[in-house]
């Protein structure tokens, strides 16, 4: 628990630099190039893909784990 919490408070020290100590150009979002967009898109697709379908997979593996114990 006392780990969680050092993690925590050094988790929130670098999320308050990010939004409370921003310079004053800093209006305009990070410019991204269309292949960056394109493999992001795919990228994330594909975790959520993975997510979804191999769902029932891993269930069958902890069933038959737990059957061998």
């Amino acid at each position: 628990v006392l780990n969680a919490i050092v993690g925590v408070y050094y988790y929130l020290v670098v999320l308050k630099v990010v939004y409370l100590y921003r310079s004053e150009n800093d209006e305009v979002p990070v410019p991204v190039s269309r292949p960056y967009v394109i493999g992001l898109t795919i990228l994330s697709f594909g975790i959520l893909i993975i997510g979804s379908f191999f769902s029932p997979w891993f269930h069958w593996s902890a069933t038959a784990a737990a059957a061998l114990f």
